[in-house]
Formats: structure tokens, C-alpha cells, sequence
């Protein structure tokens, strides 16, 4: 338990050096581009709900659907026009 503990705080401690802090906390309702996880690829689409370190994102793309993504692999889609897919 020790050694996992401290396994933990050495890699706090490495993000906050590296400038990372966690992901950025997404809004209901915000454009995203998030990596879809089971077509494996980039595309753009929108939070419906955050559940606890996931996000539920309708994807843009209807044969896409709805899936439930890492937190860490939905980033905010920074133009706010229309989203692109990879």
C-alpha cells in the first residue's frame, strides 16, 4: 500500500512539473473533439453528461452514437464553427 501511495505522489509530482494538472472539466452541452472508443479516431461532438472520470459524448457522426469516453481523451474543440473529423 506504501509503495503504491508513493508510486502516486511521484507521478502528482511529475505532472505538476510537466504543467499538467488533470484533464480540463467539460460542460454539459460543450463541442468536443474526443477519441471515439471503439472506432479508435478523432472526431468532434458534444458532452451529455460527466460521470466521474468519463464523459458521455454524442458523437457528430450518428453511426457513432453515444459512448462513454476517458476524461483524458476529450479536449475542447477550440473552433467553435463546425467540427471536423480525423
Amino acid at each position: 500500500l506504501r509503495r503504491r501511495q508513493a508510486a502516486g505522489m511521484q507521478t502528482a509530482a511529475a505532472e505538476a512539473r510537466l504543467g499538467l494538472h488533470g484533464s480540463a472539466q467539460m460542460a454539459v452541452g460543450q463541442r468536443v473533439t474526443a477519441f471515439h472508443p471503439k472506432e479508435r479516431h478523432l472526431s468532434t461532438g458534444t458532452v451529455l453528461t460527466p460521470d466521474g472520470d468519463h464523459y458521455k459524448v454524442q458523437f457528430d457522426r450518428p453511426k457513432l452514437g453515444v459512448q462513454l469516453v476517458k476524461d483524458v481523451f476529450v479536449m475542447p474543440l477550440l473552433d467553435g464553427s463546425r467540427g471536423i473529423d480525423f
